[in-house]
């Protein structure tokens, strides 16, 4: 009836009876709109039997990500011959960790103030596809969890990665932790986040 510019007219079958150029057209539209839901169906049927491998499906700057990571620690000094230590709080997406790298004994202390086992991995992971190349001793660390100390709220775990990070400064290992840790501290985190302000301040002004 369109081709024929003929919409005007009425299309008449003997078992069915009579119909406008209207009403044909949208019951060609639901029907295409019957086999399009059927298509979508069946791909959402495919989805639901394929398996994801979350490795494979990354952000598309990946593949800088671990340069830019090197390129910084090494502005800092990091690579510098003679260094003893490496340490660094690690970003896990709204949370800290931290890592102490010893090069002398080549041990790796590893903090999560949540204590997660899914945390300590990405941070070993970190520490051992950045900072282990980069001071060529690739596969030569052994890994140890700090564990003396978890956070208490929801905000505080920059604030005990750098606690951990100082004690470990100090001399402080797993096995002498008691000797520098009081669970007192946690009495005292709002002077701590006051106390670690005022040395940020101290070396912006150098």
């Amino acid at each position: 009836m369109a081709a024929k510019n003929k919409t005007d007219k009425l299309a008449r079958w003997d078992d069915y009876g009579f119909a406008t150029y209207g009403q044909l057209k949208l019951m060609t539209d639901v029907v295409q709109a019957k086999n399009n839901c059927a298509l979508v169906e069946a791909t959402m049927a495919w989805v639901d039997t394929v398996d994801f491998h979350a490795a494979s499906i990354v952000h598309p700057f990946k593949d800088t990500e671990d340069v830019n990571k090197t390129r910084t620690a090494k502005a800092y000094g990091a690579t510098a011959p003679g260094t003893k230590r490496v340490i660094s709080d690690i970003n896990l997406g709204n949370h800290w960790g931290a890592f102490f790298v010893n090069v002398e004994t080549t041990t790796c202390y590893l903090f999560d103030p949540l204590q997660l086992k899914s945390n300590l991995s990405t941070l070993k992971k970190a520490v051992a596809t950045v900072v282990e190349p980069m001071l060529g001793i690739t596969d030569q660390l052994s890994y140890e969890a700090i564990t003396g100390c978890l956070q208490k709220d929801s905000s505080s775990c920059g604030i005990w990665c750098l606690v951990v990070l100082e004690l470990l400064l100090f001399g402080a290992n797993p096995e002498n932790w008691g000797d520098y840790w009081s669970d007192s501290m946690y009495d005292v985190v709002g002077y701590l986040r006051m106390h670690y302000l005022h040395k940020v301040i101290s070396l912006e002004r150098r």
